[in-house]
């Protein structure tokens, strides 16, 4: 029985091939356009040194421009539901980022989960937020059911990067960053598979400079095979960290959106 006064809530669920829509009269889950259950999971690093070649604005949030130790290894871009074959769900359902969910997790989404630019970023229906607002707006929501909370969704991300090292698999192949050595993209491959025993995939920016590497899951995350690489050449490179020209000077950047994920 509902008590009078309690807040109506009405679940309407359609099936239509297999295409499932939620919808909740009351608030709290919505879903802003129809589409499927995902079927794996992108785990997407991004090479710092590749991400701050542009960089010509400092801000405090700039992981190009701290004072700390220069990056030397891959970082987190973001744990992304995917489709077999082509596409990705987005945005499935009206839930807003909260940085206070994951104080705990500050420290290591601060120094492994790094944003590369200053500015805000557009996220779910134009809102702008944060790098991580909009990982987990865009992608986070849709890991139902087998992620449900914001906390998890950043924890399970840590964990899968803590468990696969990319960055050390590479250089126990002898990969390393340089500004002048390039390796054949199969070595790579190789270095990595060799690591895991699955096939990576790799994303590529102009001269073979590698931007990403992906480490696909399945929904029990055990790994398994990505896609294979397109946007490569068949010789990679991995350039050094280079600060940006004034990296003693931080300045306070005027907000700028820009959407950082050009593949997803």
């Amino acid at each position: 029985m509902i008590k009078a006064g309690s807040r109506r809530v009405v679940f309407v669920v359609v099936v239509v091939i297999g295409i499932v829509v939620v919808v909740v009269d009351g608030g709290g889950f919505t879903v802003g356009k129809e589409q499927r259950e995902f079927d794996y999971f992108i785990l997407a690093l991004q090479w710092p040194s590749t991400s701050c070649t542009n960089v010509t604005v400092c801000c405090t949030t700039n992981a190009c421009c701290r004072r700390a130790v220069s990056p030397t290894e891959f970082t987190i871009h973001g744990l992304w539901p995917k489709y077999e074959g082509k596409g990705w769900p987005s945005c499935c359902t009206n839930e807003t980022f909260d940085e206070t969910q994951i104080r705990s997790l500050f420290e290591d989404v601060d120094k492994y989960w790094p944003t590369y630019r200053c500015g805000l970023v557009s996220s779910c229906d134009n809102r702008k937020g944060s790098f991580w607002a909009h990982q987990y707006e865009k992608h986070g929501t849709c890991g139902s059911p087998v992620i449900l909370q914001e906390y998890d969704y950043f924890l399970t991300t840590l964990t899968l990067f803590y468990k696969y090292n990319v960055t050390e698999a590479l250089e126990n192949a002898e990969i390393v960053a340089s500004d002048t050595k390039k390796y054949p993209i199969q070595d790579v491959l190789n270095a990595v598979h060799s690591a895991f025993k699955v096939n990576p995939k790799l994303a590529c920016v102009k001269k073979g400079i590698i931007k990403e590497i992906y480490l696909c899951f399945d929904k029990q995350f055990k790994l398994r095979d990505c896609d294979a690489t397109k946007s490569c050449p068949k010789s990679v490179k991995l350039p050094k960290f280079h600060k940006p020209h004034e990296p003693d000077v931080i300045k306070r950047a005027i907000p700028i959106v820009i959407d950082i994920e050009e593949i997803m």
